[in-house]
């Protein structure tokens, strides 16, 4: 391998991140993920920390599909919710800090994700959140 190979080897790990989340988007959107069967659950159940880390990319792509996931994801029975939900609300709080305009879009997808996880059948994060 030559040298500085491994250097550059990260420099497009976010267009892999990307794919990922696009997948995943597009199964949540379709419906085939949001079925409530435990086989469903037990594999979406491991995502949440990967989402929540998702939220500090750098890159504005794999952050807003993290965050439309997310939502998707807080409406289910997913059993570690409440692990991730004070690193989620901190992540998020801290998107919203950052946006220069509340209409920016990840401005709207936090907001649909804090919005998801009050009201959308997650009423044991409340308060978890950290917001």
């Amino acid at each position: 391998m030559p040298a500085g190979a491994e250097d550059r080897s990260g420099l497009h790990e976010y267009l892999l991140t990307e794919f990922a989340l696009t997948l995943l988007h597009s199964a949540t959107k379709k419906g085939v993920l949001t079925g409530r069967s435990p086989d469903i659950l037990s594999l979406l159940d491991p995502l949440l920390p990967l989402l929540v880390r998702a939220l500090a990319s750098r890159h504005a792509g794999s952050v807003s599909l993290a965050l439309k996931v997310l939502a998707a994801l807080v409406a289910l029975p997913l059993p570690g919710l409440n692990a991730v939900a004070p690193k989620m609300g901190k992540a998020v709080t801290g998107l919203l800090r950052r946006v220069p305009s509340i209409a920016h879009p990840i401005a709207q997808d936090s907001l649909r994700l804090l919005a998801g996880g009050y009201a959308g059948g997650c009423g044991r994060v409340r308060g978890r959140m950290g917001v």
